[in-house]
């Protein structure tokens, strides 16, 4: 029986390294030449997180706070410390809003022990709801009084 002749070409397989250096050692060519060291990474100024709860730091600095209001309005957001103003107390509403411009001063110096003790005066003071959930529970309890006065 006659086999049909195939159409693909016969290749020959040499198996003699010199002549046939086709694998993995030259398949990529040379490897290119070494580039320069990079530089090492700048140090890290800021101190470490806090291990608190309801506070936390980004690598930049800056500082956002948690909103426990869990019963509405923000739903346990984040938000920026000057939404967490003292309103009641003048003396900590005045301590809170030079914290956040040490803090501020202290990102832009890179001062690791200013930033440190600015975090921890705002952590200290802040209240524990954002403002706008103050807001809006002072509205909701002012007009549930006032629902209340012309019940009687």
């Amino acid at each position: 029986m006659n086999k049909r002749p195939s159409k693909r070409p016969r290749v020959e397989h040499v198996t003699n390294n010199i002549t046939n250096y086709n694998n993995i050692h030259n398949y990529f060519g040379p490897a290119p030449p070494a580039a320069a060291p990079a530089a090492p990474p700048p140090e890290r100024w800021l101190p470490a997180p806090p291990p608190r709860g309801r506070l936390s730091q980004n690598m930049g600095g800056g500082l956002r706070i948690t909103c426990s209001n869990k019963g509405g309005g923000c739903g346990s957001k984040t938000h920026g410390p000057s939404q967490f103003v003292p309103e009641q107390n003048p003396r900590d509403k005045k301590a809170y809003l030079d914290a956040i411009d040490a803090l501020q001063v202290a990102t832009a110096a890179k001062d690791a022990t200013a930033y440190e003790a600015a975090r921890d005066t705002i952590d200290e003071l802040k209240t524990t709801k954002c403002a706008h959930c103050r807001a809006s529970d002072a509205k909701t309890s002012c007009c549930a009084y006032e629902t209340r006065l012309a019940a009687f």
